[in-house]
């Protein structure tokens, strides 16, 4: 037990007073500041939680930063960006999105606006890309487009990402030492049979057929299990005109 009587004889001029209560202070807000940090590095990480009205306010306002302050959208893609909305704050539907349309009418833009979402983020990355990087590296390229991207927690509290593969059929079938591959037919394949099912998601202006013929009758099948299949209107204006 500590005696606070033993140093009463003791005389303290003002200034030693001063430089005393000084340093108490600040070895007190020392202790203070580490007793917050440690607070807020053993709390939960807050997550964000979107119902779907507040998802279409959250999404609305991505989807002007990145078009422009004046941007406006059509009928058709209005009814788009609310189905993909519903889907992303949905817990129902484990499937991923295949946004399906004619050049220029905005599947792009609205699937990059959605990369983040509490369902299961996503990287995009273009299905050209994809083949020149497996001509440059090879085979290295197919399983690494064939798994989750592991990373930092986003504000969702994830740390496993999918990819949403831009543009599927503009890629070129490409070799690597010699090595000719259907490379966007594996990784679908692969990302099926490793039950990636939710973290996978593509955009195309192919029809059914053209899959067919592409990718052959196995992948269409994978394909249309995969994916909920949402379609712009085949005469959907090209917005870049």
């Amino acid at each position: 037990m500590v005696n606070f009587n033993q140093y009463d004889n003791i005389e303290l001029s003002d200034e030693e007073t001063k430089i005393a209560l000084y340093n108490a202070k600040r070895e007190k807000a020392g202790k203070l500041a580490e007793k917050e940090y440690w607070k807020k590095v053993s709390a939960a990480p807050e997550v964000l939680k979107l119902s779907y009205d507040e998802a279409y306010s959250y999404y609305r306002a991505k989807l002007k930063s990145i078009i422009g302050k004046d941007f406006t959208l059509t009928d058709e893609q209005e009814n788009i960006f609310s189905i993909l909305c519903e889907h992303f704050t949905s817990n129902e539907d484990e499937k991923g999105i295949l946004l399906l349309g004619p050049v220029g009418c905005g599947k792009t833009t609205l699937m990059r606006v959605f990369t983040e979402n509490q369902k299961a983020s996503y990287a995009m990355v273009g299905c050209r890309k994809v083949t020149y990087d497996f001509a440059l590296n090879g085979f290295q390229v197919v399983d690494q487009y064939s798994r989750i991207i592991n990373g930092s927690a986003n504000k969702f509290n994830q740390r496993e990402f999918g990819f949403c593969f831009d543009d599927l059929g503009t890629e070129e079938e490409r070799k690597n030492f010699g090595n000719s591959v259907n490379v966007m037919q594996d990784i679908i394949l692969n990302r099926y049979d490793n039950n990636l099912i939710g973290f996978t998601h593509m955009t195309s202006n192919l029809a059914s057929e053209q899959m067919k013929e592409f990718y052959g009758e196995r992948a269409l099948s994978r394909i249309r299990e995969m994916f909920k299949i949402i379609t712009f209107d085949v005469n959907a204006k090209d917005l870049r005109k």
